[in-house]
């Protein structure tokens, strides 16, 4: 499909992707996440190298990494981030760190997370800001929006509920970030859910 193949050069134009850190904000997201005894299974979606899937797995969950390039770090399923290769309720949370801004089609995504999520189950996502600048400058940068966007435009759509909330700028490379916890609520049907 040409807008794949066009959105994941996009991707490997990024001056940050590729980098191998710990950045404070997903670290920060980490220690918000319920304990592996409510909440077992972990996907980490854009795991990268597997920093992040390794800390979680240090700290009891049972991970499954997803990124497009599996070459990073050897545990990792190839997977698009519109399309998760994962059973419906099949999860309890999904961690997202540096990834969701690189999605064209942000609604879709979260859907997905909603899809392999149980009921009760938790997103975790870090995001720059809406007014960060360097952030927006990156050309794989295609979905950075506000709190205020971000809650009414996808997660009250798709029956999710933010949970703890934190802004700041912890890290001068990628400068001011925020940190959203959500909690995924499917005792109802949702009518973007499909048959």
């Amino acid at each position: 499909c040409v807008v794949f193949d066009k959105y994941h050069k996009l991707l490997s134009k990024s001056p940050i992707g590729g980098t191998p850190c710990l950045i404070p904000e997903a670290n920060i997201a980490i220690s918000h996440l319920p304990p592996p005894q409510s909440h077992k299974n972990v996907v980490d979606l854009g795991s990268g190298q597997g920093s992040f899937s390794d800390k979680l797995k240090n700290m009891g969950y049972n991970v499954t990494s997803l990124d497009l390039d599996p070459s990073q770090y050897g545990a990792t399923i190839k997977a698009e981030m519109h399309e998760f290769p994962l059973p419906d309720n099949s999860q309890s949370i999904v961690f997202c760190s540096g990834t969701f801004e690189h999605s064209y089609a942000p609604f879709i995504v979260l859907h997905e997370m909603r899809r392999v999520l149980v009921d009760g189950g938790v997103i975790a996502i870090t995001l720059p800001t809406a007014d960060n600048v360097k952030m927006l400058e990156d050309e794989a940068h295609m979905s950075i929006f506000s709190k205020l966007q971000m809650e009414y435009m996808f997660f009250k759509k798709l029956d999710m509920e933010i949970i703890h909330y934190e802004i700041g700028e912890w890290d001068n490379v990628v400068g001011v970030h925020q940190i959203f916890i959500i909690r995924v609520h499917k005792d109802k049907p949702n009518k973007y859910d499909l048959p």
